[in-house]
């Protein structure tokens, strides 16, 4: 079976600190991955963020694109689980 060749990408929604520690796993794991970091820039209000956010992540998909990649480029988002949110009832460790 032939190996397809790809790229990979993988976009951080999170803040700085939780970013940085993710982006050390993510070339650990996987050192031919390229991370990009997409923060709120200090927008106030979700929907200041969330659209900080989402034109951030329009202006890396669109730069991917008029670079003309010859490989497959996967892109994975990476977002932080909130805390109350991280462990589900009856789970092992809760």
């Amino acid at each position: 079976m032939r190996r397809q060749p790809w790229a990979a990408l993988v976009v951080l929604c999170g803040g700085r600190e939780w970013a940085q520690k993710v982006e050390a796993e993510v070339k650990s794991a996987l050192p031919q991955a390229r991370c990009v970091v997409v923060a709120d820039q200090g927008a106030e209000g979700i929907a200041r963020r969330y659209e900080a956010a989402v034109l951030q992540v329009l202006d890396v998909l669109q730069r991917i694109v008029q670079g003309r990649p010859k490989d497959q480029v996967l892109i994975q988002a990476v977002v932080p689980v909130a805390e109350k949110m991280r462990c589900l009832p009856r789970s092992p460790g809760c």
